[in-house]
């Protein structure tokens, strides 16, 4: 697909959906973010493997801080869906402001776990649908099908994400075909245009792995960099220098030279490095 379509729907764990899955086409569990409903997917999830997938909470109230810690915990799922290196969750509601609050609630909460990879949809479920898809999920078959061939036809007609509720998975399949279809005419009759988008969405895919790369990189850069900066500080290693210094080069020369005959003695040392720098010092 030259667009990337969420298919929302509240039963992912389906025998066929690695079959369904295709380039630009995600899954997402439209579910409430209460503690037991999250905690249940979250069991069935880990007992049953799923393909790739991402979460659309469908809010009416600010979340609590233990569904905000249930819904962290998918996060480091395997499964759990990725796109650039950026995890992925849809916050759908009825009121624009609440949406917001929720968001922001949750942005923070993550950012306290130290997780900063997230790209949050807000998806209106008021919203007007002469806006673009991505802005309100579709529930109609119809109406979806009639913005994606209208979509095609614009200069906006690749690149864009878009939401769909599919409510069985006779309607995906069907919304699946249909897609495949509307984007097999769009490259008949548009062969040059659909190459460039092609081209284009693997360039972005490179680019979001280069720059994935880049940003570990920096981050091993930095941990060296700490590194090297507490070694050169005071810390418990040059403290542990200064106090070899104090302790030991303090001592007098017949003290130290009597420790390197007991060394000799005991056979960790040849006696010829007593009388020469450059005599072997220590035994093998």
């Amino acid at each position: 697909m030259i667009n990337r379509v969420f298919f929302i729907t509240e039963n992912l764990c389906h025998q066929d959906w690695n079959k369904l899955a295709g380039e630009n086409i995600f899954f997402s569990i439209r579910i409430r973010p209460e503690q037991k409903t999250l905690k249940d997917l979250y069991n069935s999830i880990e007992n049953y493997p799923v393909y790739s997938f991402c979460l659309s909470l469908e809010v009416d109230r600010l979340m609590e801080i233990e569904t905000l810690r249930s819904t962290t915990s998918f996060l480091f799922m395997p499964s759990y869906l990725r796109i650039q290196g950026m995890r992925i969750i849809n916050i759908s509601g009825s009121s624009s402001a609440l949406i917001d609050e929720v968001c922001s609630s949750i942005t923070e909460y993550f950012s306290l776990q130290g997780i900063n990879d997230i790209i949050i949809n807000k998806l209106n479920l008021n919203a007007d649908h002469n806006l673009p898809g991505k802005y309100r999920p579709f529930d109609s078959l119809d109406m979806f099908m009639a913005f994606y061939r209208q979509l095609l036809q614009s200069d906006q007609y690749f690149n864009n994400d878009i939401f769909f509720r599919a409510s069985s998975i006779d309607i995906l399949n069907s919304a699946l075909l249909s897609l495949k279809e509307l984007e097999i005419e769009f490259e008949r009759k548009f062969p040059h245009l659909y190459s460039l988008s092609t081209k284009y969405m693997l360039l972005e895919k490179e680019y979001g792995s280069l720059k994935q790369k880049n940003i570990c990189t920096a981050i091993e850069l930095n941990y060296q960099k700490q590194q090297n900066d507490i070694l050169r500080s005071v810390h418990s290693t040059t403290e542990l220098q200064k106090f070899y210094d104090h302790e030991y080069e303090i001592l007098p020369v017949w003290y130290k030279r009597f420790g390197h005959i007991i060394k000799v003695l005991m056979g960790k040392r040849t006696f010829r490095s007593l009388f020469s720098d450059q005599g072997k010092k220590y035994k093998d």
